[in-house]
Order: C-alpha cells, then sequence, then structure tokens
C-alpha cells in the first residue's frame, strides 16, 4: 500500500503540475485572444479610414474632372468672346471711320456754304 500511496502522491502532483501547466496556456491563449480581438479592432478601424479616404479620393478626382471640363468650357467661351469682340472692334472702328468720314464731309458742306 505504501507503494501505492506514493504512486498516488506523485499521481496528485503530477496532476496537479498539468493543470497548473493548463491554467497557464489558458491565460496565454486568453492574452492572446484579447490582443487578437484588439488587431481586429485596429483593423477594422484602419480599414474605415482606408474606405474614407478612398471616397474623398474619388470625390476629389470628380470634382478635378468637373473644374477641368469647366476650364475647357470656359476656354472655348473665351474664344467665341475674342471672336466677337474682333468682330466688334472692327465694326466699332470703322463707324467711328464712317462718323469721322461723314463729319469731315458735313464740314466741308458747311465752310462752302458760309463762303
Amino acid at each position: 500500500m505504501t507503494h501505492t500511496k506514493s504512486e498516488a502522491k506523485q499521481t496528485e502532483g503530477s496532476l496537479q503540475s498539468i493543470e497548473s501547466i493548463q491554467y497557464k496556456i489558458l491565460v496565454e491563449l486568453s492574452s492572446q485572444a484579447k490582443n487578437e480581438e484588439k488587431l481586429l479592432v485596429e483593423l477594422k478601424y484602419y480599414r474605415e479610414q482606408l474606405l474614407s479616404s478612398f471616397e474623398n479620393e474619388k470625390k476629389l478626382i470628380q470634382t478635378l474632372h468637373d473644374k477641368q471640363n469647366r476650364i475647357k468650357e470656359l476656354e472655348k467661351e473665351n474664344k467665341v468672346y475674342k471672336v466677337y469682340k474682333e468682330k466688334y472692334d472692327k465694326l466699332k472702328n470703322s463707324a467711328i471711320v464712317r462718323l469721322a468720314y461723314t463729319y469731315w464731309n458735313l464740314r466741308k458742306k458747311l465752310s462752302f456754304k458760309r463762303k
């Protein structure tokens, strides 16, 4: 029986040692699980940030395209404006020349009538 008691004590000590090791492993696994949860939360946060940045980039690109299109429209309008301005200036200049010519002719006629 002594042999059995000794074996029982050894077995009990071994079981306690195994339970202690299992507890340490459980604590370590729990700690790793908590760390993994934290990492998952961080990953979700960074994913949301990345998606938000992507959406902002898309909006900025669309705004850039809109502004480029507006610039093209303004350049076309500017070309049309320049053409009309040139035509207006030509007409104005020719009208001034005609007015000056008419004024000169009227002065001549008036000066002949006075004499």
